[in-house]
């Protein structure tokens, strides 16, 4: 998830948030704020299995991932997308002198939480970063306008304020869920979250809409239009999927309104994506 916001619009809040949750609920171990190297990241990854990396002003490594003269960034971005690609697949890791065993993370979890200001972001975005899939494999969510009192003054969130019970509720279900039963921490076995009928006939229509444009973009040639295509609707059921398990996480269903919001979101996105490469 890439998170745009002006200077001083609070873009730090949530991770802040991010931070004192998991501190509350004893897992902070599963955070990161920054990386030195790929290779940190994927042996910190494959005794973990599963991780948040909170980037902030993550134009700075979408540039450097570009530059001859810093090999690593570009290696780290490459781990990126190799990581969200195998997600639901077996991870190979890099081979070590000592190791005679291959390791393998079985359905490696990464999420990146990047904070940016959005011109920086979005100029630090060419055609190949469009056209490798770098941007459509994130989410790309752009802050409202800064909020003013009556008095003129800025309005942020009370870090100090304790999270709501209904908050914290939530956050253990998800800390304890547990679909594949003793052997999920090394086989996870995912749960099939279910549409309701209307819903899927949202899905089926979306599909061939952005169906037909990626096959344009591919008679053609056009690559960035074809990665920005490609997975239009991928990031409409991410976020459809988000949504629901916000929504109700008791009784997990995508409805329509669930789609409605990511195609939504995916359509904003795409136009972006377009507008960025020009």
């Amino acid at each position: 998830i890439a998170a745009l916001g002006a200077s001083a619009s609070g873009k730090n809040a949530p991770r802040s948030t991010n931070k004192r949750l998991a501190q509350h609920l004893g897992i902070s171990n599963l955070l990161a704020d920054d990386t030195a190297s790929s290779e940190g990241l994927e042996d910190a990854l494959f005794h973990r299995k599963v991780m948040l990396l909170q980037n902030d002003e993550f134009h700075h490594l979408l540039i450097a991932a570009k530059s001859k003269n810093e090999t690593r960034f570009g290696r780290m971005m490459s781990l990126f997308k190799r990581l969200y690609s195998e997600s639901g697949d077996v991870y190979n890791c890099r081979p070590l002198a000592r190791e005679t065993e291959v390791r393998t993370i079985d359905s490696p979890s990464l999420t990146i939480f990047a904070t940016s200001i959005p011109k920086p972001f979005y100029s630090a975005l060419d055609a190949s970063t469009l056209s490798d899939g770098t941007m459509s494999r994130f989410i790309v969510i752009e802050g409202a306008p800064i909020h003013r009192d009556e008095t003129g003054g800025l309005v942020f969130a009370d870090k100090r304020k304790d999270f709501s019970e209904e908050i914290m509720e939530a956050a253990k279900f998800w800390v304890e869920f547990n679909p594949g039963g003793s052997m999920n921490a090394m086989f996870p076995k995912p749960q099939i979250v279910e549409h309701t009928p209307q819903a899927k006939l949202m899905v089926q229509e979306g599909w061939g809409k952005m169906a037909k444009k990626y096959n344009s973009s591919l008679d053609i040639g056009d690559d960035e239009a074809n990665s920005i295509w490609g997975r239009g609707m991928e990031t409409t059921n991410k976020w459809a999927l988000t949504r629901a398990c916000s929504r109700d996480y008791r009784n997990l269903i995508i409805t329509d309104e669930d789609v409605y919001a990511g195609l939504r979101l995916a359509n904003h996105q795409i136009e972006r994506g377009f507008f960025t490469s020009g």
